[in-house]
């Protein structure tokens, strides 16, 4: 029922107002109703967006702000899961079990290996092509949610020798620009 029909059907009981469609009070009752139809459909997409599970534009975009950027590359449904996940994370997820929650809710696909040892986790992700840029906001929020003593290598899909060919890099063109490690296994992927 539209804000029009409830108006009318309020004011009916009342008798005080003979309303026709041509009369003065309907055209005023018809503007108030156009108004609060607006209001109504703004009202109810805020409920869909306040809740994770049925919201679709800004309110995904806030939650994924709170942590870094907003992920407008994945689908809905992978964006809410994402944010469900990352929202369940707790001081108990710091085992293998949960660096790989904490992996999957990043969006990242990757197989982890930890070494105690070494104080050291090793992300075997080499099943997708990521930007430079994605990369770079994966290895952020790794060391964001990690405990800081925890070294952290990344394996990246990338470093090729082929690669290095057909660019006709040199070792000593790659040397001169002083990159650890970390990135030269990502340099190729860019060029």
């Amino acid at each position: 029922m539209g804000a029009l029909n409830s108006l009318l059907k309020k004011h009916e009981p009342l008798g005080i107002y003979s309303i026709t469609e041509d009369s003065n009070i309907y055209c005023e009752l018809a503007a108030y109703a156009e108004g609060l139809d607006m209001l109504s459909e703004e009202l109810d997409t805020l409920l869909s967006e306040c809740f994770c599970i049925t919201a679709e534009s800004f309110g995904l975009e806030e939650r994924e702000r709170l942590w870094g950027r907003v992920r407008n590359d994945l689908n809905t449904e992978k964006r809410r899961q994402m944010i469900l996940l990352r929202s369940t994370f707790g001081l108990e997820d710091f085992t293998l079990k949960g660096v790989q929650k904490l992996v999957g809710f990043l969006g990242l696909d990757a197989q982890v290996q930890e070494y105690p040892k070494a104080q050291r986790l090793v992300l075997d992700a080499t099943k997708e092509a990521f930007t430079t840029g994605q990369k770079n906001w994966f290895r952020a929020q790794l060391e964001a949610l990690l405990p800081a003593h925890l070294e952290i290598d990344i394996v990246w899909q990338g470093f090729c020798f082929d690669d290095i060919d057909n660019n006709n890099l040199t070792f000593d063109r790659m040397d001169a620009s002083n990159m650890p490690w970390s990135r030269i296994d990502i340099y190729t992927a860019d060029i």
